[in-house]
């Protein structure tokens, strides 16, 4: 299953477009949210996507910078996934 992920950091910043490119890239569940980028913790919906993803399932993001901010972040998401690659 395609698992999508759509976050924005300020009100200003425009969701729908996010979630309309995920929607017809097939994803079939969405995880959204509006909070800041600057770290992790914050992030709820980031944290349920990771949980409701099983073996198969494939991440999608419009941008890499809408997942994580550096590849160290990036790093210790997959880490506490627990994901195989």
């Amino acid at each position: 299953m395609l698992i999508g992920y759509a976050r924005v950091s300020t009100t200003g910043q425009d969701l729908e477009t996010q979630k309309e490119i995920l929607e017809n890239e097939g994803c079939k569940k969405l995880f959204v949210e509006k909070v800041t980028g600057t770290s992790t913790k914050q992030r709820a919906q980031l944290y349920e996507d990771i949980e409701f993803a099983r073996e198969g399932d494939t991440l999608v993001v419009t941008k890499i910078d809408r997942l994580a901010r550096s590849i160290m972040e990036l790093k210790r998401l997959i880490m506490a996934a627990s994901w195989d690659f």
